[in-house]
């Protein structure tokens, strides 16, 4: 009799659980899934379908210097980079041209028409280390309203 089982780490988390129920081991199960609790474009891109993004970032655009291009107020010291620049954003068909630590240019679909002030949200593509970038986050309800600000990442610089 094994005492405790603990299920974790990405992409294994499901795996394991679905063998440990298979399996009928007599044993406390702990879950712990890593980043599948927030998800990101990562691990959608290893397990599409499974989980939808719950940590995503806002950055308002600005500056546009070119017609098909905007600067984002948001670099990589708030995305984590080690896995590979954004891909995922708010406004299908934006891709991101290129980045520093301050900004992200992006590049704009034809049909999209933003102005400098306006917002994107996008998902990180590596959420573990992009939530200890931040030390306090909102949460949206299904509408995209606000409904609980400036909450802090309890997790954060464990």
């Amino acid at each position: 009799k094994v005492p405790m089982t603990i299920v974790s780490g990405t992409p294994g988390f499901l795996l394991d659980a679905e063998i440990l129920r298979d399996a009928h081991i007599e044993s406390n199960v702990f879950y712990s899934p890593g980043t599948w609790v927030y998800f990101d474009s990562q691990s959608r891109e290893m397990m599409p379908g499974t989980f939808e993004f719950a940590a995503l970032i806002l950055a308002q655009v600005i500056d546009k210097p070119t017609g098909n291009t905007a600067t984002l107020n948001l670099g990589h010291k708030r995305w984590a980079i080690d896995q590979g620049p954004i891909e995922v954003f708010s406004i299908p068909g934006m891709t991101a041209a290129r980045w520093s630590e301050e900004h992200t240019v992006v590049n704009v679909p034809e049909n999209v028409f933003l102005d400098i002030g306006d917002y994107v949200l996008f998902a990180p593509r590596h959420v573990c280390p992009t939530v200890n970038l931040w030390e306090r986050f909102d949460v949206l309800d299904g509408k995209g309203d606000v409904s609980e600000s400036s909450l802090p990442v309890s997790a954060r610089n464990r």
